[in-house]
């Protein structure tokens, strides 16, 4: 079975199947020191790139299945989330 993750909206916030396009935005959503703070690792240099290639990567062979998070209020993307381990739990999804 293969899944197409669609763009989920509502009002106030879009989700958007994770793609290489959103490298600046997201790089400049985690720029934010406090985000990482209470995160077991920091996201932020290098580190992003190998962090985004990965999600873009299992999300494209079904693995996981990982979105951008746009804020519609103040037009910017404010991170992002992921359905971890999608295609290995029948009938569950941890959400991460």
């Amino acid at each position: 079975m293969t899944f197409e993750p669609p763009v989920l909206e509502d009002a106030f916030v879009r989700l958007e199947p994770l793609e290489e396009r959103h490298r600046n935005p997201l790089r400049a959503a985690c720029a934010d020191l406090d985000l990482w703070c209470h995160h077991p690792t920091n996201h932020m240099g290098v580190a992003f790139g190998r962090w985004l290639v990965h999600y873009v990567e299992t999300s494209a062979r079904g693995a996981d299945q990982s979105w951008a998070v746009f804020d519609k209020p103040s037009g910017r993307y404010a991170g992002s989330t992921s359905y971890l381990l999608a295609s290995n739990i029948p009938r569950a999804v941890p959400e991460g």
